[in-house]
């Protein structure tokens, strides 16, 4: 079948899912010429049923081929409220289907990396998640972990959830990317749950210029080179360390003077 033919086909099982015709549906995928897989772009039918929350037709395309992409945790997500459970079954019917919870994909990571990553605070979908077994440590493919993402975004709520259910504090740049955004109400959860507020964060296979730059180092070189007055303030008057050089031989007190903020500067002893 040519490419044409192939999108017009694909088209029809679009329309079968938005009209809820799983019985059309099967008709259509009865009379292809090849299994559903071999279909370009056949993928956007099951998402297609996964942001409807049409759970038997993602059965019913899952068993005859079809397979989440990078792109199908995020429609999960977008068709979720609370009059369907937040869409939590679409992920049970694909864990049936063979789906694992751990899958890594491309640029966004696995399902939780994801989840979080959209900063749309979805604590549901990200419980339902880690019950069935995702790991809120697990960051490799994105080069940072479902609770140093929700440092960064600032989401104090999910880091709170994620460390109360497993997530690390200690050996990750969690303080560190919440210092880079000032929130102090997060960097002081971090503090209180065991984080060192002079770790400089593993490099866990980062690019060398990022480590090797000198804004990265401990929280408190990251709130100096972001200009956080406060989250600088509320380091140092917790212990914070001004002299401890990041890779680059930088110290916090160099790293301001060469900033050159002098509300910060003032903040130094």
């Amino acid at each position: 079948m040519d490419n044409d033919k192939k999108q017009k086909f694909v088209q029809q099982l679009i329309d079968a899912v938005k009209a809820d015709d799983i019985n059309g549906l099967r008709a259509l995928l009865d009379s292809a010429e090849e299994p559903i897989s071999k279909y370009n772009y056949a993928y956007e039918a099951l998402n297609t049923a996964l942001r409807l929350g049409r759970y038997d037709i993602e059965d019913e395309l899952m068993r005859r081929g079809a397979r989440w992409t990078y792109e199908s945790i995020q429609d999960v997500v977008d068709g979720g409220d609370e009059s369907n459970s937040w869409n939590t079954k679409a992920v049970d019917v694909a864990i049936a289907n063979g789906w694992d919870v751990h899958t890594e994909y491309e640029h966004v990571g696995n399902a939780l990396v994801h989840v979080v990553s959209m900063n749309q605070c979805h604590i549901p979908m990200i419980a339902h998640l880690i019950a069935k077994g995702a790991d809120p440590n697990e960051g490799r493919q994105t080069y940072s972990n479902p609770l140093e993402i929700a440092c960064e975004i600032p989401d104090l709520q999910v880091a709170k959830f994620l460390i109360e259910h497993g997530a690390t504090v200690k050996g990750t740049s969690a303080l560190r990317e919440a210092s880079i955004t000032g929130d102090v109400e997060l960097v002081r959860l971090l503090l209180d749950k065991g984080a060192d507020i002079n770790e400089i964060p593993p490099e866990n296979g980062r690019p060398s210029h990022w480590v090797t730059d000198e804004r990265w180092g401990t929280p408190l070189h990251a709130a100096v080179y972001y200009d956080r007055v406060e989250c600088v303030k509320f380091l140092l008057e917790n212990g914070a360390a001004q002299d401890i050089r990041n890779p680059s031989g930088v110290t916090p007190l160099e790293l301001a003077k060469k900033r050159g903020n002098d509300e910060i500067l003032r903040l130094f002893k």
